[in-house]
């Protein structure tokens, strides 16, 4: 008897010890750094990106202001969101993204391509009614670049495209294959004198994102697998699949490097252990 008291209390303990900790994840920042290097770069050229994903209508302080405060502190040059900064919901709203886009204006440029739930709130209108429209005006009203299937010189030497992948590639259930053919024509002309960066909200493609010939890919939407698990990884994805092969880090095909971001925020699945990271870009 007295052993299985033990047990129950050291089982009660350890869970007690897990949800003070995912609680703390789920409402702190920690910043991540990575520094890449490249020839395609002019010598002494130092870029600084920040790049922010799946924040899920999350706020880190009043009005975002420590997660702004983190952003300003790295004084980037450029300020990527990597999509799924709002959440499709019509219990959210959609202000305090699009103040927080406002503010992120007044540290650098912005540039966003969407993730799943800003292609869901477009292909599911009638579950959210508005709410496509609202963000679509939100948007207009930020010096934020939206990129849908589009490419813009960010200056002389890198060139910044961001991918909008078909919804039908998010899908739980069907999971359907995404080939080149899938990927858009105009993002495959690439120069491949500058350094071409690709926003691509899954990672789930890495193969095809390479095959294009980009030199850094940007991805999130996996949230790092929510629980990782040390010298194993990040636990499941959105789609349910467990162990998924990209969830959070570097990772390098061919020529190509890509940083999977395990994003600012949850939704469905409030859950993150061991996982408590957003992260920073500088590149040289």
């Amino acid at each position: 008897m007295k052993t299985w008291l033990i047990v129950v209390g050291i089982l009660v303990i350890l869970a007690v010890v897990i949800t003070i900790r995912v609680r703390y994840e789920l409402k702190t920042l920690q910043r991540t750094d990575y520094i890449l290097y490249t020839d395609k770069l002019p010598e002494g050229k130092h870029i600084r990106l920040a790049v922010i994903s799946d924040l899920h209508n999350r706020n880190y302080g009043e009005n975002n202001c420590h997660l702004i405060e983190m952003v300003k502190k790295v004084k980037p040059d450029f300020i990527l969101a990597a999509g799924d900064l709002i959440t499709a919901s019509n219990r959210k709203e959609m202000e305090p993204v699009m103040d927080l886009l406002l503010k992120f204006g007044q540290v650098a440029p912005v540039y966003y391509s969407p993730g799943n739930h800003e292609k869901r709130i477009a292909k599911e209108q009638t579950r959210f009614p508005g709410l496509e429209e609202k963000f679509r005006k939100g948007l207009e009203q930020t010096n934020v670049v939206y990129l849908e299937n589009k490419t813009v010189a960010l200056d002389e030497t890198m060139v910044l495209a961001g991918l909008d992948i078909d919804y039908k590639f998010y899908d739980k259930l069907r999971q359907p294959s995404y080939e080149l053919s899938d990927f858009p024509k105009n993002l495959q002309e690439l120069d491949q004198k500058k350094y071409n960066i690709l926003m691509a909200h899954s990672p789930k493609f890495f193969s095809i994102y390479s095959e294009t010939g980009y030199d850094l890919v940007l991805s999130g939407h996996y949230h790092g697998g929510a629980v990782r698990i040390p010298g194993i990884g990040g636990v499941i994805s959105p789609q349910f699949k467990p162990f998924p092969k990209y969830s959070k880090g570097k990772y390098v095909l061919e020529k190509t490097t890509m940083l999977v971001s395990s994003g600012c925020g949850s939704h469905k699945v409030n859950l993150r252990l061991f996982n408590r990271d957003k992260w920073i870009l500088h590149l040289n």
